[in-house]
């Protein structure tokens, strides 16, 4: 790597970006998982259990 400043700052932005998911051709899809999320009643715990409540926040949002 030539540039470690360059790739730094590059990965820092990468990271800091925000998660889009375009409905287009994945609507059903995104239907399912959001059935899953709503009705699913496993206990999380750790990243997972964050992962699993920012999914369900974004679904809930999107409905609003």
């Amino acid at each position: 790597m030539k540039d470690v400043e360059a790739f730094r700052k590059d990965k820092i932005e990468l990271l800091e970006e925000g998660l889009v998911i375009d409905g287009g051709d994945n609507t059903e899809m995104l239907k399912t998982v959001k059935t899953i999320l709503f009705d699913c009643d496993k206990e999380f715990s750790g990243q997972d259990a964050l992962i699993y409540d920012y999914l369900y926040d974004q679904f809930e949002e999107a409905d609003e």
